[in-house]
């Protein structure tokens, strides 16, 4: 009996693992795509932006800004919202169940942030390092 528990627990385990990393896949192709449309948008920004004399880690920053607060607010919002309907799941199904750290919830979100973060910022840094004439003399 307890082997076979402890074979179910370990196959959902697993199958949670693998719905969370595919969930992270498609959240960072999701950024990457918002921070593209973006930065096409902003495109002739950027170069003016590099012709007045600003450098590429101040562009970057201006444009991550943005990102950041929103990944922020996303972090706070599911977090909380994570922890609550995980331990009012648990709680209805056993009583042996494992209490959900604090530093869990900040690692899960601190990760999210730091993927979310490197997805755009490699987008930005891509049109920033670009030569700004090219730009311009397109648009």
């Amino acid at each position: 009996m307890y082997e076979e528990t402890a074979e179910l627990n370990d196959n959902l385990k697993q199958i949670f693992f693998f719905i969370t990393l595919l969930g992270c896949i498609l959240s960072a192709s999701g950024i990457y795509a918002l921070a593209s449309l973006n930065v096409q948008k902003r495109t002739k920004e950027i170069g003016v932006r590099k012709v007045l004399g600003a450098s590429v880690v101040s562009i970057v920053q201006l444009l991550n800004r943005e990102f950041a607060i929103i990944l922020i607010l996303a972090g706070v919002l599911g977090s909380s919202s994570a922890y609550f309907l995980t331990t009012a799941l648990l709680g209805n199904v056993s009583a042996q169940h494992i209490e959900i750290e604090f530093i869990t919830i900040v690692l899960c979100s601190l990760t999210i942030f730091i993927i979310g973060i490197s997805t755009t910022s490699t987008t930005i840094f891509k049109t920033a390092t670009d030569d700004p004439t090219k730009t311009l003399r397109s648009e």
